[in-house]
């Protein structure tokens, strides 16, 4: 069953209390999570909250510390994991035979009687189903599809407690198991309302923002010596993420360097997008969305295999974006100051 509402529309007809589920896993979930957040506010019926927030300790490293020392420094074996997904078929088997506590979750959802819960993308539903069969829980559940392709961990949820799946993409593009009967709803994802108001404004061509995501991922060193050596005059706002040792690397090597700013960890991208009319970054999903609604030049660098992969695909296809090279970056540089 496939429904077609605007986002907006829909979200506000979900029951309340609602609550929307992200993960500290990534900039992008949290994101999207804040534009939907947005729709429903200033209802004091709706909450924000990261999964790790509810979960066990040890369900933390394995879900989030494990898995952002695999995307640093074994990301090929991302790659392994979304062909050969023994890593969410076995979760599923162990919730199967083994119950995990979730007794912070539960109290959460009993305490502020949260009749719907959103989760923004498929580990949050995962977990959310896992409490729901647990403890026969009366609250309705919906998946949202995060990326701009097929993600093998859908394929290993309880379907069975699920009442919905948004996706930016039609059904017959997915092959994830969604069951046929499952009310599927096809929205796009979007950005906070802030990055819209941005495409009102036009950035400055000599100011870009370069990004790798909140790990600070892919080849942000090799492309700011690629462009700072071509277009010294450039201001380039480098943000690194949680990657601290990148942060610092570059901050050495371009300590004299008065057009180079660099950043760590930063809350939000909105000051950056404010000021530069071009953002060069991996394809991650909240970067993608943020620097598309405020109307950005987009420059790609690869950045994580499969999802980010699909990603890239679709903003090319959809956003105008482009992988990087000095030639590519000149021939927009050049249109741009005429």
């Amino acid at each position: 069953m496939v429904n077609q509402l605007n986002p907006k529309q829909y979200y506000c007809s979900l029951s309340k209390p609602l609550l929307i589920l992200s993960s500290r896993a990534g900039r992008g979930n949290i994101s999207i999570a804040e534009a939907v957040y947005e729709y429903l506010t200033p209802d004091c019926q709706v909450f924000h909250r990261s999964i790790e927030d509810f979960m066990p300790r040890d369900i933390v490293h394995e879900d989030l510390v494990r898995y952002k020392f695999i995307s640093n420094h074994i990301p090929h074996l991302l790659s392994a994991i979304y062909t050969m997904p023994l890593f969410y078929q076995r979760k599923l088997i162990r919730e199967k035979l083994k119950k995990t506590r979730l007794d912070k979750y539960w109290e959460f959802l009993e305490t502020n009687r949260i009749q719907t819960v959103v989760c923004i993308s498929h580990r949050q539903a995962f977990w959310t189903s896992v409490l729901k069969r647990n403890k026969s829980l009366d609250i309705s559940v919906y998946g949202v599809l995060t990326e701009f392709g097929n993600n093998p961990g859908w394929r290993y949820i309880f379907w069975d407690q699920m009442n919905g799946f948004i996706s930016p993409l039609p059904l017959s593009v997915l092959s994830m198991c969604i069951p046929e009967k499952l009310p599927f709803v096809q929205l796009p994802l979007q950005a906070r309302s802030v990055y819209y108001s941005f495409s009102k404004t036009v950035g400055s061509r000599n100011h870009c923002l370069l990004i790798g995501g909140y790990f600070g991922q892919g080849r942000l060193l090799q492309t700011l010596q690629l462009l700072h050596s071509h277009y010294p005059d450039v201001m380039v706002y480098v943000i690194c993420g949680d990657n601290h040792r990148l942060e610092k690397k570059i901050r050495r090597r371009y300590c004299s360097v008065n057009n180079i700013n660099v950043s760590g960890l930063v809350d939000s991208i909105e000051q950056f997008i404010a000021k530069c009319d071009c953002v060069i970054t991996k394809p991650g999903m909240g970067t993608l969305l943020e620097a598309h609604a405020a109307k950005r030049k987009i420059f790609l660098f690869k950045g994580m295999p499969v999802a980010e992969t699909n990603n890239a695909r679709f903003a090319i296809n959809n956003f105008g974006a482009e992988w990087f090279s000095l030639s590519a970056f000149m021939k927009w540089y050049t249109n741009s100051k005429d």
